[in-house]
C-alpha cells in the first residue's frame, strides 16, 4: 500500500512540474510577443511600414493568432499599397473581434 502512495504522489510531483513548467512558457511566449507586437507599433508610428509588417508576421509564423495583430498587419500592408493582404488581414482579424468598429471602418476602406 505504502509503495502505491509513493508511485501515485511521484506521478502528482511530475505532473504538478509539467504544468508549472509549461505556465512559465507561456507566460514568456507572451512577454516576447508582447514586446514584438510594441516594436511592430513603433516600426508603424515611424512610417516602417515593410519593416512592421515583418515583425507582426514573424508573430504570426510563431504561433500568435489576436485581433490586434492581424488589424496591425493590415494597416501595415494598407499603407503600403497591398490591398491583397489587406484585406485577409482585416479578415482575419474580424474573426476574432467582428464588432470592432474601427476594423470594419478600414475592412470598408480597402475593399472599396
Amino acid at each position: 500500500m505504502n509503495r502505491n502512495r509513493l508511485v501515485w504522489a511521484l506521478i502528482g510531483l511530475g505532473l504538478l512540474v509539467l504544468f508549472l513548467s509549461a505556465a512559465l512558457i507561456l507566460t514568456g511566449t507572451s512577454r516576447s510577443n508582447q514586446r514584438a507586437m510594441a516594436a511592430g507599433n513603433r516600426l508603424t508610428e515611424s512610417g516602417h511600414y515593410a519593416e512592421a509588417a515583418q515583425m507582426y508576421e514573424q508573430l504570426v509564423r510563431e504561433g500568435a493568432r489576436d485581433a490586434a495583430l492581424f488589424y496591425n498587419l493590415g494597416n501595415a500592408y494598407f499603407q503600403q499599397g497591398d490591398l491583397p493582404r489587406t484585406l485577409l488581414s482585416y479578415e482575419l482579424a474580424s474573426q476574432f473581434n467582428p464588432r470592432d468598429p474601427d476594423l470594419r471602418a478600414n475592412l470598408e476602406l480597402a475593399r472599396s
